[in-house]
């Protein structure tokens, strides 16, 4: 450590050397790129730092820190400090989870160790001394710290806090004897605590169609008696439920603002099997045009009700973290506010809750590096960012860019490879329609030409097109006809305007080249290699590219 510039920590060295012994002694295997494995954890600096050495030492007040483990995927690292107590660093997130590497190995292995269901339960609160106490569990000291409790024997396993953070607001409780569950309910009933269900990182689920797996659980439980229940933990105010014992099995029923189930689980000893119906087209049926629903179908879109909320509980989740209840952000939430892509679907996620829990999860920083003039800034810490002396909102996630909305309810784009902002609507409904008109449009992209002008209407008119309204604003408009899609962003914000056209047809794309041109005399016409062949005997204002 001191040939590498870094601290020698006699907690360090001690834990290194626990490691050691535990491997060699157990004649366990050797981790890969560490001393030792459990779960998608890797512990062991040597190996660690020898992969990432830049990862070696985190210096920030209190510290240095020193590198211990980190996950396979790198998501999250767990450092020590010269007291021995361990830290994680997740993304923007950096907290306390153990008083030392010794009780956080103990919390994992009871966590995940043998005959434990592919599930867990999770209470709001901390009650793990009060169900110690109701069902008769010992303190396990060596997985207890200052910071969170641990009571375990051969039934149940209650932990403080959630899997990843020994410090919320929560009670954890995993069954290691499906046989007791009647008695964990009898015991949260005498305590009146709701529960909520979740499967665990190494469950298996199966998923089947909502109408299969409701008239298969219908047969399966009709004359099974109905043991327990209890009332569901809903995390949020956009939803409600139950959970019941039944036919061997903790069923579980989500249902949404409306009453309507949404997701129904069944989770037995050793399996997890989830019904869901939770599909974005039906749930906003009644508000967005057909062709919209057609993309959210295309694009796999569900609505989680678990992942959104209502304007007020909005509003104080913002209020936690100093940044305000912007009415466009309220509106983004209200209409697409738990909207997140299955897999396999295009990867987006929507609403302002969601982004929070984002944060929580994996620590998002909404920074870029490097940054760029005129990029996004990050006030102290995300998500209090501003862009051009505005502040913004977060309301969704598009894989490569993060969305914001200001107060004056303009939603705008943040690119955060390069740190490049731009406006994309001017509220929720004409950004989902816009979405839904973009699909059109990159469907005939392969020939496409752009101006560095707003010529859209001109064009438009040119060639016979009606202005699509419902994806239309003031920041962009769409434009169009059979095999012909106009695409034009106004100057908004000080951001420079441009005309985009597709067309499937080279008598189309030429037409509209040569509207575009008449309109903007100075202005030249990009146009991709496919379309260049289609517009270069419009003369040499036509100039060859790729987008």
């Amino acid at each position: 450590m001191l040939k590498r510039g870094a601290p020698a920590f006699h907690e360090h060295v001690r834990w290194e050397e626990t490691l050691a012994q535990l491997v060699t002694q157990e004649h366990l295997a050797p981790g890969q790129g560490g001393l030792l494995e459990v779960d998608d954890l890797r512990f062991g600096s040597v190996g660690l730092f020898q992969a990432q050495p830049e990862w070696l030492v985190e210096r920030r007040a209190g510290g240095p820190y020193v590198l211990v483990g980190a996950s396979a995927s790198s998501r999250a690292r767990l450092y020590l400090d010269a007291h021995g107590r361990l830290f994680e660093r997740r993304g923007a997130l950096w907290r306390c989870v153990a008083g030392s590497p010794f009780v956080y190995l103990e919390r994992r292995v009871a966590r995940e160790g043998e005959r434990v269901a592919p599930w867990s339960i999770e209470i709001p609160g901390r009650h793990g001394a009060a169900l110690g106490r109701v069902l008769s569990i010992q303190r396990f000291d060596p997985a207890s710290d200052v910071l969170a409790g641990a009571w375990a024997d051969g039934r149940f396993c209650v932990l403080d806090g959630t899997a990843d953070w020994p410090s919320a607001p929560a009670t954890t409780i995993v069954v290691r004897g499906f046989g007791a569950v009647a008695e964990l309910l009898d015991a949260l009933g005498e305590l009146d605590l709701p529960v909520r269900i979740a499967p665990s990182g190494h469950a298996i689920i199966t998923e089947l169609p909502a109408a299969e797996a409701s008239a298969a659980s219908g047969e399966a439980t009709a004359e099974a008696p109905l043991v327990v229940s209890r009332q569901y933990a809903a995390p949020t105010d956009a939803c409600s439920g139950t959970v019941v014992l039944r036919a061997g099995a903790l069923v579980q029923e989500v249902r949404d603002e409306r009453g309507i189930a949404v997701e129904r689980g069944s989770f037995s000893a050793t399996d997890v099997t989830l019904a869901r119906r939770m599909h974005a087209s039906e749930a906003l049926a009644a508000r967005v045009s057909p062709e919209a629903r057609e993309y959210l179908d295309a694009g796999r879109y569900v609505r989680d009700p678990r992942r959104t909320c209502s304007a007020g509980a909005l509003a104080e989740a913002l209020a936690r973290y100093g940044v305000p209840a912007f009415p466009g952000a309220l509106e983004f939430e209200g209409l697409l506010g738990g909207l997140l892509c299955e897999p396999g679907g295009f990867g987006h996620r929507f609403g302002t809750l969601d982004m929070l829990l984002q944060y929580e999860e994996s620590g998002i920083s909404g920074k870029s590096a490097p940054s760029q003039r005129g990029g996004l800034v990050v006030h102290d810490a995300w998500p209090r960012v501003s862009w051009k002396w505005r502040q913004l909102v977060p309301v969704g996630d598009m894989v490569d860019t993060r969305l914001y909305v200001g107060e004056d309810g303009l939603v705008v784009g943040h690119v955060w490879e390069i740190d490049a902002v731009h406006p994309v609507a001017a509220g929720a409904l004409t950004f989902l329609e816009g979405l839904a008109a973009r699909r059109t449009f990159l469907g005939l992209r392969l020939r496409e030409a752009r101006i560095d002008a707003d010529m859209g209407e001109a064009v438009g008119v040119a060639l016979g097109l009606e202005r699509c309204a419902r994806a239309s604003d003031r920041v962009r408009s769409f434009w169009q006809g059979e095999e012909i899609v106009l695409w034009a962003r106004h100057a908004v914000a000080g951001e420079p305007a441009e005309t985009r056209i597709a067309a499937g047809h080279p008598e189309l794309l030429a037409a509209a080249g040569r509207a575009a041109l008449a309109a903007a005399p100075r202005a030249m016409l990009r146009a991709t290699p496919a379309a260049f062949e289609h517009l270069r005997h419009l003369g040499a204002r036509v100039e060859r590219t790729s987008f």
